[in-house]
This record gives structure tokens, sequence and C-alpha cells, in this order.
């Protein structure tokens, strides 16, 4: 395991002390789920939905074709 070192204000440090107390871990422990939890998530969703991208491009009559939606979508 590597060793890092950063300054925290003293604000910081009693904050990251009450909240590890208060979960019942380490302070250790708190800074590794702080870093550990948020970058897990961004592994598992991506950032931008792709489907988002398909928004507005196409024309239509607004008449609703769900029902059919493969005919819309696939035939010419």
């Amino acid at each position: 395991m590597d060793r890092t070192q950063i300054p925290l204000s003293a604000e910081q440090h009693q904050r990251l002390g009450e909240e590890a107390q208060r979960r019942g871990v380490s302070f250790a422990s708190l800074l590794h789920s702080l870093i550990d939890d948020p970058l897990d998530q961004q592994e598992q969703s991506p950032a931008v939905d792709p489907l988002t991208a398909l928004i507005g491009i196409g024309e239509g009559t607004g008449k609703a074709i769900g029902r059919h939606h493969n005919r819309h979508l696939y035939e010419r």
C-alpha cells in the first residue's frame, strides 16, 4: 500500500474525525471509502447516457408510433 500525505485544514480534519466516529470506522477507513465509493460508481454508470444524443434528431407529425415503432424505425 502506498502512503500519501495531504494537508487538511483543522476544520476538515475535525469533520472527518467526527464522521469516522459517527460511522464507527477508523479515520483511514473513512478516507478510503470516500475515495473508492464515488470512483466505483463512476465506473459502473456512463457519465452521459448514449441515448441522449438521439433526442430531437427526428421529425414527425406528432402521431403516436409506439405500438409499431420497429416499422417506423427500420422500414423505408
